[in-house]
């Protein structure tokens, strides 16, 4: 690194003979690599939840064998990608929830009421959008 470069502030510049974008200064460099590590990791993360899908098909059988109704636990992917809200509180029988429930990324509100569960699975922290979770026996 020359002086002129520590001396210049950190700026992104695109290079006009290649066109490629590269960062000025040291500090700007060291940032850019860091969040670029970051969105490759969130993108990867994203990826892979995307291409196992059978953590989707382990929700519906557990719905399937408590006979869960699909307007609670919708069958359809996207529409279980997006659930926001999952009522299972009238439904009996069930002693755990499936530990893939901690992929519902959008659920806000989860009541699991009047159930024996003996204790939620670990991916329950996963749901980083849950803003309420009511269980009351």
């Amino acid at each position: 690194m020359t002086q002129k470069d520590e001396q210049e502030p950190n700026a992104l510049v695109k290079r006009p003979n290649n066109g490629l974008v590269t960062s000025k200064g040291r500090r700007s460099q060291i940032r850019l690599t860091t969040d670029i590590i970051k969105a490759a990791a969130t993108l990867r993360t994203s990826s892979q939840a995307l291409v196992d899908e059978s953590w989707i098909q382990e929700i519906w059988d557990w719905a399937d064998k408590f006979k869960i109704e699909d307007d609670v636990i919708p069958r359809n992917k996207l529409d279980l990608l997006c659930l926001e809200t999952m009522e299972i509180g009238r439904y009996k029988g069930f002693k755990c929830l499936p530990k893939s429930i901690g992929n519902l990324s959008n659920l806000k509100s989860l009541n699991i009421n009047a159930n024996h569960l003996k204790s939620l699975p670990e991916s329950i922290g996963n749901l980083s959008s849950l803003e309420k979770l009511t269980s009351l026996s």
